[in-house]
């Protein structure tokens, strides 16, 4: 899949959805007739950065 400003490799019966945004650039790809995949990229989007990540590990004996 081609969005432009970046491509994609996904299974052949996912579709580009075209999205309309106001300050950045949206998409969506519909997985199948339920799922629905959606992106916004831009610079007031969510940097998706967790500031305090805690890593729990679990030894099994």
């Amino acid at each position: 899949m081609n969005f432009g400003l970046f491509t994609l490799e996904a299974p052949y019966k996912w579709q580009q959805v075209k999205q309309n945004g106001i300050d950045s650039y949206v998409g969506a790809i519909a997985v199948d007739n339920i799922d629905t995949l959606y992106f916004d990229l831009g610079m007031y989007s969510n940097t998706l950065t967790e500031p305090n990540i805690q890593v729990i590990t679990r030894h099994l004996n």
